[in-house]
């Protein structure tokens, strides 16, 4: 089967000025804290959390509604933080969460850059941008600024289906091949290396990725804490089997700075649980998802697809296909039926997280225009251009 698919970035453009950005830094309910703005750094520090502190941009930026733009920063912090995008009078109207770590004592010694893309609500013609902490230590801040991203090219979909289910072999191949669509099996090594009943073996494994699907590292044995052995022992018994897995899914979508850095080292693709869109240039670190349930209605999953424009990804996640049960991630064949159907009716390009990196990853975005043709060639092929 082949895939056609044009991907188009042109005219990034820098809203705000390519000079230092000024800050008002304000104080709710904070003791003991001090902040500096100094040479284009913007020093916060904290002794104590309970309250907030929070700096908004004095200047505002004019965007244009419905717009996608992307925030970048230069960042290091002992502290918690929030990035946010504000309305011209200082009101939050976007929470990126994109500073966020878990690790409450977490330390960047050294300049961590970061961004996140995002679009503009209806209306809202000017924002300023900021962020907030509420946690005791040290946030700096350099290099800020907002950039337009225009994008012409189609709005794709990928369908992540986790865990290793055996329906995902028996029941949601059959639905998917019937559309022509493939899909990311995140597949936990152990599961199959012992053939853990209910779970695929390593034989469906195979089977999956020889007809195109992408399989995806889901951690050895689905722990809430990824460290070197999670992320390595798996990918190690994947390759032991003929399989190059370059995506990493984080078991229960839990991720911090620490195990991103570490399984960087291992993954060319990280993908959360976290519910935000995905908007070009994409964040490949950070690959977000819309998590389909027994709840999910199909009016739900016709917003979301609705709501994803010019060259927006969404990445639709799959636990089990099942007619039995409500657990988590669970939803009916005809469930599935149906969403391929309305995926198939607005037109997307399926795809997987390995299609989208090859052809769309290493660019600098700036004033750039990438157009390209997506052959959906098979996995050999594909191992060839990244081994």
């Amino acid at each position: 089967m082949f895939i056609a698919s044009i991907i188009t970035l042109t005219n990034v453009t820098l809203v705000s000025p390519n000079t230092q950005v000024d800050w008002n830094v304000t104080s709710t309910g904070m003791n003991g804290f001090s902040y500096e703005y100094k040479d284009g750094i913007l020093k916060i520090t904290s002794s104590a959390a309970n309250g907030k502190i929070t700096w908004i941009s004095k200047n505002s930026y004019n965007v244009e509604p419905d717009g996608i733009y992307r925030f970048s920063y230069d960042v290091i912090r002992s502290a918690n933080a929030t990035a946010v995008c504000f309305n011209a009078d200082g009101t939050p109207i976007i929470d990126t969460s994109t500073l966020t770590s878990s690790e409450t004592t977490l330390t960047t010694q050294t300049w961590r850059q970061e961004s996140i893309a995002f679009k503009i609500p209806p209306g809202v013609t000017a924002i300023k941008i900021g962020g907030y902490t509420t946690s005791e230590g040290r946030v700096m801040l350099k290099n800020v600024k907002v950039e337009r991203i225009h994008s012409k090219s189609k709005p794709i979909v990928t369908f992540r289906i986790d865990d290793g289910h055996k329906s995902t072999i028996e029941v949601a191949k059959p639905i998917l091949d019937r559309y022509g669509y493939v899909a990311v099996s995140a597949v936990v090594s152990k599961a199959v290396q012992v053939e853990l009943p209910g779970y695929m073996n390593i034989n469906d494994v195979k089977s999956l990725y020889a007809h195109g699907w992408e399989i995806a590292s889901h951690s050895y044995n689905h722990t809430h804490i990824i460290d070197e052995y999670q992320a390595n022992a798996s990918k190690e018994y994947l390759r032991s089997q003929g399989i190059n897995p370059t995506t990493f899914v984080y078991p229960y979508g839990s991720w911090n700075y620490t195990s991103m850095d570490l399984c960087k080292k291992y993954y060319q693709v990280l993908s959360t649980c976290d519910a935000f869109p995905n908007y070009p240039p994409y964040d490949f670190t950070r690959v977000n998802v819309k998590i389909l349930n027994s709840s999910t209605s199909m009016d739900q999953v016709g917003e979301w697809l609705n709501e994803t424009g010019d060259g927006e990804w969404i990445v639709l996640v799959i636990h089990d296909v099942s007619d039995n049960g409500a657990e988590f991630g669970t939803i009916t064949p005809h469930m599935l039926d149906e969403v391929c159907r309305a995926v198939n009716a607005q037109g997307f390009d399926v795809v997987t997280f390995r299609d989208v990196y090859l052809k769309y990853f290493q660019s600098s975005f700036d004033n750039v225009k990438i157009d390209w043709v997506q052959k959906l060639c098979n996995n050999a092929e594909r191992a060839q251009l990244t081994d």
